[in-house]
């Protein structure tokens, strides 16, 4: 096959994702589109598991399906997605992480919005599921007001930085190269940066009411590795984003890409188990965005980020690692109770189902008897008989 018949080059970075790549690669194999449309990139950060056989293999199988290695861990999604963004030949590059799986009308709604619209991008929306496979929402809630058709990025940035999923949307190769998009290596949250870069280089965006991807909630993810180095470079992260939307004038538009990061970030280091000396590098670093919150007059709603907010706000540093640890128990007290309260619940739920089943139960022997009682024995006996053997 030619690289002009290549519609779509579909991008997977692979980091220790071995027991979902085979729902991941079906999903693409069963793709309304064509699978032989498509050109699947997987691009393996030195896998400790046999993600890189499984990988190898498809790339044997299949000849539009290629297998890339990196020599050593990048950390990050980053620079494995870079370097296979070189090896892609078609027009269009979609994104998917391996533990999600496409929906089988993806590719092609997305292609074809895309060339219908003459969008610089174009996206759709995606569902969430839990770990256990339940479905969470049908539908990302953040999606629900959204209006199809084509937008134009000025009127429709703030909306579109909103709906910062970047992988359930399309991208033209043409304008990744002309402005040299790419994602920042060895950092988490280099999806935003990409996007947010992206979105500042472009036009317009079209979208579409389809679904797109399955995200597929997962705790042992990059984002839910809450060490140090983690919360450091997602304030990274969010440096080369204020950077960018400086570069191009559009600064006042930030606030919307760190709007609610403090209270989702806060909220996630009272879940981890970091030192004193830890959380004090981590407070001294997000000091900046804390700067920025007060720049934009963003606020703080949960009641736990906005009283570390408060302290680091004010320069209280001394206090603020006494008032982290009593939050922390606070929020393990409130985790606590909602445990038991949904283990009660779980509890009441059985307990009621059986009382039920006894009630039917009862119900049922009970009519069985009045129907026995009310009906003369003889008359009983013989009506059974003829109707056993009524044929």
């Amino acid at each position: 096959m030619t690289e002009e018949k290549y519609k779509i080059s579909i991008i997977l970075p692979v980091y220790n994702v071995e027991p979902y790549l085979e729902r991941a690669m079906d999903s693409i194999l069963n793709q309304t589109i064509g699978f032989e449309s498509l050109q699947v990139i997987f691009a393996n950060d030195c896998s400790s598991d046999g993600s890189g056989g499984i990988i190898d293999g498809y790339a044997s199988k299949y000849k539009n399906v290629s297998a890339l290695h990196l020599k050593e861990n990048s950390g990050a999604a980053g620079l494995p997605r870079n370097i296979a963004m070189e090896k892609a030949t078609a027009g269009y590059i979609m994104f998917l992480d391996p533990d999600d799986t496409l929906y089988p009308g993806a590719c092609e709604a997305m292609h074809s919005t895309i060339e219908k619209t003459g969008a610089d991008l174009a996206g759709g929306y995606y569902s969430m599921t839990g770990e256990n496979g339940k479905l969470i929402h049908e539908k990302a809630p953040a999606y629900e007001p959204l209006q199809e058709g084509l937008h134009k990025i000025p009127q429709m940035l703030e909306t579109a930085i909103k709906l910062m999923s970047f992988s359930t949307k399309i991208y033209k190769r043409s304008v990744i190269e002309k402005n040299n998009v790419s994602f920042p290596p060895g950092i988490p949250g280099q999806d935003t940066v990409f996007y947010c870069n992206y979105l500042l280089v472009s036009e317009n965006m079209a979208y579409t009411n389809e679904p797109v991807f399955d995200y597929k909630i997962r705790s042992t993810s990059i984002s839910n590795s809450l060490t140090s180095k983690f919360f450091l470079n997602i304030s990274s992260c969010y440096r080369i984003c204020e950077e960018l939307f400086r570069k191009y004038e559009k600064e006042k538009y930030f606030r919307f890409v760190i709007d609610k990061a403090l209270e989702y970030y806060f909220t996630r280091l009272l879940d981890s188990d970091l030192s004193k000396d830890e959380l004090d590098k981590i407070f001294e670093e997000w000091k900046w965005i804390c700067d920025c919150y007060c720049k934009h007059n963003i606020t703080v709603l949960s009641e736990y980020s906005n009283t570390l907010f408060c302290f680091l706000k004010n320069g209280r540093n001394e206090d603020v690692f006494e008032v982290y640890n009593s939050l922390k128990s606070i929020r393990k007290y409130t985790q606590d109770l909602t445990e038991a309260k949904e283990y009660l619940s779980g509890q009441v739920d059985n307990l009621e189902k059986a009382l039920s089943d006894v009630k039917d139960a009862r119900d049922y022997f009970n009519r069985i008897y009045h129907e026995a009682y009310e009906i003369p024995i003889h008359k009983w006996l013989l009506r059974k008989i003829r109707k056993t053997y009524k044929h």
